[in-house]
């Protein structure tokens, strides 16, 4: 990966955050364009020469747009590298060579930067994310687990622009993979953004917003009990609701164990499938009836044209992998709790 001199490193700096933050890195008008040109096409009925011909006609608007943009970082540049004192400016960038290229005196400048302040620190954040993201790109190993390392101890300053990056759809998919887990490893302090930014998020960045939480398993709870129980009862999403579910699961927090007994009388079937299939993860008493209950209203259901036969199945491999019993039907089950 080749050295960023610190201008540089800014520059790209302010690209990933606005490709994971307020600006996506792609004209606002493509999918509108897109749409334009499939009904273009259908019209014309020819289509391959029309088709190349709006294609580079639309390359060269593409690209006087991201020369635009590139006008408009490049100033938002300027004006920050004028509030910043030229010494600290010049160590920055002695010390950012130092990251780059894996000198040991990194180790010991990585604490006289953050030690510049808060607006430091957020500068040096934005330069590890585009470090992590490049060096995945061009398969620089050393590079990426070092800047994901120094991420770790950065979350204050890194999660509000990781949560605002997947709240407002922005950056590659590549991109978001790296927020969602980065959010994973900060865990529940991560939760109070997340949660303030989930409401107004559209359908696929709530979904990636409770991919992070999910991702974060035990390290998010109990502190994301509450919202996950507010994503699974408010959504009507299957994708959302099943994703809450999973993170419930995944927590291994008893607290979740109230919520997905809920989820057992939904009226979705695969929520009530999924819900039964994740209570096999918890050894609760409370969560046993539940299925058993489950099962026995499940069994008079089952259709060959429908699916609880799904269900069933999940509430005996649950009940199997909970009590180390092996019965199939709801009736069994049932004596076997009563007598034992």
């Amino acid at each position: 990966m080749k050295q960023l001199s610190f201008l540089v490193a800014v520059a790209l700096a302010l690209v990933v955050v606005t490709s994971c933050g307020t600006d996506s890195g792609r004209n606002p008008r493509d999918s509108e364009k897109a749409s334009a040109r499939s009904q273009d096409d259908q019209a014309s009925g020819s289509g391959l020469w029309d088709m190349l011909a709006r294609s580079e006609r639309d390359k060269g608007q593409r690209h006087a747009w991201e020369k635009a943009r590139e006008r408009r970082l490049q100033a938002q540049l300027a004006k920050g590298m004028e509030q910043i004192p030229q010494e600290q400016r010049q160590n920055m960038v002695r010390w950012w060579q130092e990251f780059i290229t894996m000198n040991p005196a990194w180790l010991k400048n990585r604490h006289n930067w953050r030690a510049y302040g808060k607006d430091a620190r957020e500068i040096l954040t934005e330069n590890l994310i585009i470090a992590m993201v490049r060096a995945f790109e061009n398969n620089n190993g050393p590079i990426y687990k070092r800047a994901r390392s120094e991420l770790f101890d950065l979350s204050e300053e890194a999660t509000p622009y990781l949560v605002s990056g997947l709240a407002n759809g922005r950056g590659d998919a590549v991109t978001r993979k790296h927020c969602v887990e980065m959010l994973g490893w900060y865990g529940a302090k991560a939760i109070p953004e997340i949660s303030a930014a989930y409401s107004a998020a559209d359908r696929d960045s709530r979904l990636d917003l409770l991919r992070a939480v999910k991702a974060m398993g035990p390290l998010g709870a109990p502190q994301s009990i509450p919202f996950l129980k507010r994503a699974l009862q408010r959504e009507d999403d299957y994708r959302l609701r099943l994703t809450a579910i999973q993170a419930l699961g995944l927590s291994e927090d008893m607290g979740s164990i109230p919520v997905l007994i809920e989820s057992l009388r939904d009226d979705d079937l695969s929520i009530r499938k999924f819900g039964a299939g994740t209570l096999g993860h918890f050894k609760s008493d409370e969560a046993i009836v539940a299925i058993i209950e489950l099962l026995e209203r499940t069994e008079p259901r089952i259709l060959p044209e429908n699916r609880e036969i799904e269900v069933a199945q999940n509430c005996v491999h649950s009940l199997r992998a909970m009590t180390g019993e092996n019965y199939r039907r709801g009736a069994q089950w049932r004596r076997w709790w009563n007598r034992r």
